[in-house]
């Protein structure tokens, strides 16, 4: 059995428009890469700099949950776009940071698509 206070929601990013390849991995793949922050005002110092700005995954749970962000923004491909993934064998070692032996291979249980009018 899962336990539920054990999911994590992780919100991906549509890809961009040129992309024909997209999938899954590729959404993954820009959540987690690193992104250069310019005019960053650091509290401590006082100081307007540049920065980055990194997200990781530290350990993934039993259930998963994957959100493709329907926003639509310049830049992105149109939401109604159906983003091609795994139903079996969602393989997700590279993107967490604690190796610690056990299975980060999820299978789809529910797809839920929004239609908007």
């Amino acid at each position: 059995m899962y336990n539920i206070e054990e999911t994590i929601v992780l919100s991906l990013p549509y890809p961009r428009e040129n992309d024909s390849s997209a999938d899954v991995f590729s959404c993954l793949d820009r959540l987690t890469r690193e992104e250069h922050v310019p005019n960053y005002f650091c509290r401590f110092c006082n100081k307007l700099g540049k920065s980055t700005k990194k997200i990781s995954i530290w350990r993934l749970p039993d259930l998963l949950i994957l959100h493709l962000k329907k926003t639509k923004k310049e830049g992105t491909r149109d939401a109604k776009e159906i983003i091609p993934f795994p139903t079996e064998n969602l393989e997700m070692n590279r993107y967490s940071k604690r190796k610690n032996g056990g299975n980060l291979t999820y299978f789809c249980i529910i797809i839920i698509r929004q239609k908007c009018l």
